[in-house]
């Protein structure tokens, strides 16, 4: 347990340390975030609204009603509550993100100690997944779409280890909470109930009862739904100017945005130029799917490995129903969602991880280098 702890220690400050001097060498490290919804939509919570007052051209905002309201789901606004009291609304939105990454990467190390990893391999694979991966270039900014992702997928992981150690209220809390950043994280629940159950829960008295908190989250997000749209499913995106002249989910939108999941960079006078809208091939954005599609090819896959798979294979789908996929950002910033899960059918097999360490590698190469070119 002491050497699973400093392993957990010692990935989260090897993170924090990355995402700080990343933010050094653009300038980021301790400027003001520009596109700061979470914190502008905390503030009027503080002063009596829910509401945001005005509109900001610069930002998403959801006109609704005459009203102008942030057209995100709202949880990372609930972490920024205590900031904005001290702080205003100029919160260190970066620094929050990478802290979060960082409590991510920790929680990654323990899942892989929970699957017999030793110190080494779980380091390996909390790296891999966090600073190998697209994570690394969305988590130095606190911008409103990324922060949300790296809330997200801290919070996955660590339901991942409180399902599998069979703490069923805490695990279906912080998936709550994920849901509150990025809705499609949902999509978790099968694979959670799954290691509950492996976990030796049962539905009881007691089970029910630790439902409760996060019942209460799911709660507070349909009420906030309902004041401010009507719907309880509403979380704004969809009064956007541009959703109301196009659907924003679509299945026509499936076949454009399955190339893009597959598209290479473009060469041009000996420079890789990396497309900043609607990503690119996700195998280079996250060679972690190569890692797990490896693993799964080399060894075969059991029952829930297989559904996993499914599930992840239907949440790919599931996003490239929406209007587009991301812009201005590296890599293929929604597909980060899919790494948790992918994490665990990676960890689920036996050999060593050397064989996995180039692949690691490239990630974190191509994304301090995308970074780098994207913010300067």
């Amino acid at each position: 347990m002491e050497n699973e702890k400093k392993t957990m220690w010692q990935v989260f400050c090897a993170v924090l340390l990355v995402g700080l001097l990343l933010q050094g060498v653009t300038g980021l490290l301790g400027t003001p975030n520009p596109y700061n919804t979470y914190a502008l939509q905390a503030r009027r919570w503080i002063e009596g609204h829910l509401d945001l007052g005005q509109s900001y051209a610069h930002l998403e905002i959801a006109e609704y009603g005459g009203k102008f309201y942030a057209s995100f789901p709202p949880f990372p606004s609930v972490v920024l509550l205590p900031f904005v009291l001290l702080f205003g609304t100029n919160t260190p939105d970066g620094l929050i993100s990478l802290l979060f990454a960082a409590a991510g990467a920790a929680y990654a190390a323990r899942l892989a100690f929970l699957y017999g990893k030793k110190e080494k391999e779980a380091f390996f694979w909390a790296l891999y997944i966090t600073v190998g991966s697209n994570l690394l270039s969305l988590m130095c900014t606190g911008w409103v779409w990324f922060i949300a992702q790296t809330m997200a997928h801290a919070l996955v992981l660590a339901a991942l280890c409180m399902a599998k150690e069979g703490k069923t209220g805490t695990s279906l809390l912080l998936l709550a909470c994920a849901v509150g950043c990025r809705p499609f994280t949902a999509l978790c629940l099968p694979l959670l109930l799954y290691l509950l159950h492996g976990a030796g829960c049962r539905l009881s008295k007691k089970t029910v009862l630790r439902l409760l908190p996060a019942a209460a989250v799911c709660c507070f997000y349909a009420l906030l739904n309902v004041l401010r749209f009507g719907n309880p499913l509403e979380f704004g995106h969809n009064y956007l100017p541009e959703f109301v002249a196009e659907p924003q989910f679509a299945l026509s939108y499936i076949p454009d945005n399955l190339k893009t999941l597959v598209r290479l960079p473009a060469l041009k006078e000996g420079k890789l130029l990396f497309p900043d809208f609607n990503g690119f091939n996700i195998f280079l954005a996250s060679p972690l799917f190569l890692s797990c599609a490896a693993r799964l090819v080399r060894q075969k896959p059991g029952r829930a490995e297989l559904l996993t798979v499914g599930l992840l294979l239907l949440w790919l789908l599931l996003l490239c129903t929406h209007r587009t996929m991301g812009g201005w950002h590296f890599g293929h910033r929604y597909t980060v969602e899919l790494l948790p899960p992918a994490l665990w059918l990676c960890l689920q097999k036996e050999g060593t991880y050397a064989g996995h360490i180039p692949l690691f590698l490239l990630g974190f190469a191509l994304h301090i280098y995308g970074f780098v070119q994207l913010l300067l």
